[in-house]
């Protein structure tokens, strides 16, 4: 009978992370790194796929965030990033490497009231935040979410 096939899938990761800490004075960097290699071990429905990597899968992601202390002012961005993915197991279509910039300035009035003002995505810039997929016989990418464009958030915080 030629109905549905159950589908037996396997894979193998490796990889590595850094994550470090840079403070000189008013100056501090934190910085996060993770590469990692996935390839599939295993389709039985497209054997092509065997060796290939996972669509959605960076071999490279990163986060990069310096702020500056100035008496009760903070001032602040992250960058957060990553390679290009694949969008299918067969590694066919590829969706580009990006990243997004956040950035923040805070200040401490003293007597527990802090005042903020965020910006996130400050380049407005519209990519996909994870894999997906293309429709076929196109270049519309589906089922991959996207990253929110850009937002500015105001708070005043009272602690007591």
């Amino acid at each position: 009978e030629d109905g549905p096939k159950l589908n037996v899938l396997g894979y193998k990761a490796d990889g590595v992370e850094l994550e470090t800490t840079l403070a000189s004075g008013a100056f501090a960097v934190n910085f996060n790194a993770v590469y990692s290699k996935e390839v599939i071990t295993k389709n039985l429905v497209v054997p092509g796929d065997v060796g290939k990597t996972s669509g959605g899968v960076p071999r490279v992601r990163y986060t990069i965030s310096p702020r500056y202390t100035l008496g009760g002012f903070t001032l602040g961005a992250t960058v957060r990033g990553q390679s290009g993915v694949f969008a299918d197991g067969g590694n066919v279509r590829k969706i580009d490497g990006h990243y997004i910039v956040n950035a923040f300035a805070n200040y401490d009035f003293g007597n527990g009231i802090t005042a903020s003002v965020n910006v996130n995505n400050v380049f407005d810039k519209l990519y996909p935040a994870s894999g997906g997929g293309f429709v076929g016989g196109s270049s519309t990418v589906f089922g991959a979410g996207i990253e929110a464009g850009r937002t500015i958030s105001a708070s005043v915080r009272y602690a007591f």
